[in-house]
């Protein structure tokens, strides 16, 4: 089954395939270490932009071993959120995410999981003493379609929605997938729908595959949803909505924020 790799032209069909990307993006890479970390969980990432806006983010421990490979799209998708806390999964350097509050004051506020490929970049570039970011948000599609027109999803819809009407979701809509045992959700997956503002297919220079690229604006913020063919049900390029399961990838938007971890290039 394609997975987030495959949607940004990158096919992983074993762990040997994703070593090689791993040893390259080692290669050529732009290295950035952190700094102010405890001992023990310092170390450096590594970002690798193969072309087409497809990039992978290592994150290499003190002892120069690569722990996390994380793929990332970067484009054009805008978020302003509001941190409501940290979670992170206990390796070195930090790797993990936020939950954030999208649409903060209005009445599409809703709270989203985001992954971040690199977690101290995010503290040194992104979070103002209020917790506010500007992020951009690549979307990762497990499954999804594209629908010619509003009355052509409203169709699909209704047909979903004949036996349970919680599925009637609106074209531009926003819902962070499952439940934890606790009761808190889980982080950065989504069943994301709305309009799509742009559309193109792009090449992952590195490997020659083709995969879409659509800027598509949903609840409170515009994402940038990647996908390969097997991904996607429909043709993009004709398509004005889209609606599909996510893993949602965020990096801040240069420039903003200030305290936590820092991170200097490596010349």
């Amino acid at each position: 089954m394609p997975g987030h790799f495959d949607s940004i032209g990158f096919p992983a069909d074993d762990d040997a395939a994703i070593e090689r990307y791993m040893r390259q993006a080692l290669a050529e890479g732009d290295q950035y270490e952190v700094l102010g970390a405890e001992p023990g969980w310092g170390g450096k990432y590594v970002c690798w932009d193969a072309g087409g806006g497809a990039q992978l983010w290592l994150g290499v421990n003190e002892q120069g071993e690569a722990k996390a490979v994380d793929p990332h799209f970067a484009g054009r998708g805008r978020a302003r959120i509001t941190l409501e806390r940290s979670y992170d999964y206990e390796q070195a350097p930090p790797a993990g995410g936020v939950y954030a509050w999208v649409a903060v004051g209005t009445q599409e506020e809703t709270r989203a999981g985001l992954d971040l490929p690199a977690f101290a970049r995010f503290y040194d570039m992104a979070c103002d003493v209020d917790g506010n970011a500007d992020v951009q948000v690549a979307a990762f599609c497990h499954g999804g379609s594209v629908f010619l027109d509003d009355d052509d999803y409203a169709r699909h819809v209704a047909a979903e929605a004949k036996d349970n009407p919680q599925l009637a979701f609106a074209v531009e809509s926003f819902l962070p997938i499952g439940l934890l045992s606790d009761g808190e959700l889980p982080p950065a997956t989504a069943r994301v729908s709305g309009r799509i503002l742009e559309s193109s297919r792009r090449t992952n220079a590195a490997t020659g595959r083709s995969f879409w690229s659509m800027l598509v604006r949903t609840v409170g913020m515009t994402v940038d949803v990647v996908a390969s063919d097997e991904q996607l049900d429909g043709d993009a390029s004709s398509g004005a909505v889209f609606a599909g399961s996510c893993w949602l990838s965020a990096v801040p938007v240069e420039g903003a924020g200030t305290g936590g971890m820092k991170m200097e290039i490596i010349a």
